[in-house]
């Protein structure tokens, strides 16, 4: 079962609630434009969500070929592939609000197609700034408590056994 307190899991909630607001504002848009940026925000959003999976994965695979079992490490790698993503997502996002140049799967003119870009690239990044800088934040002190608690370990285990004075 998730733990409902684990960051990862708080950003998940949060990465809903906005698709649920994005959705809203899509089905009452009346505009053909926008409604096509909506799409797209939407679809940007659920690549947050991705990410998150992907790089969960990644992290296994990355904790495997180091010959790494302990959970803490891999959580670890985990929560800094999501930190560091968030960071070039939010960049990526910020960088293309000088413009876009994101492929469309829709039919549009020149123009039109420049529209849906810049409304998307608009309200995403509006929506997703604060979001991915406050979660990348949180992911990298979840990350300094993991780093803590893996040197105490190790601390621990390389000290001698102490055995008690009768023995």
């Amino acid at each position: 079962m998730a733990n409902p307190n684990h960051p990862i899991e708080a950003m998940t909630r949060e990465i809903h609630a906005m698709r649920e607001n994005v959705a809203a504002l899509a089905r009452s848009e009346k505009d053909g434009l926008s409604y096509r940026a909506y799409l797209l925000q939407a679809r940007s959003l659920l690549a947050i969500e991705e990410a998150v999976g992907r790089l969960s994965s990644d992290a296994s695979i990355k904790a495997m070929r180091e010959d790494m079992v302990d959970d803490a490490h891999i959580e670890r790698y985990w929560l800094g592939m999501v930190a560091d993503w968030l960071v070039e997502h939010e960049r990526a996002f910020r960088d293309n609000l000088e413009g876009s140049s994101e492929k469309l799967a829709f039919l549009l003119s020149s123009a039109d197609k420049e529209t849906v870009q810049r409304l998307h690239v608009n309200r995403h990044h509006a929506m997703i700034e604060t979001f991915c800088k406050n979660h990348a934040a949180v992911l990298r002190e979840r990350c300094d408590e993991l780093d803590g608690q893996i040197v105490a370990f190790q601390n621990m285990q390389s000290k001698p056994a102490m055995t008690s004075p009768g023995m």
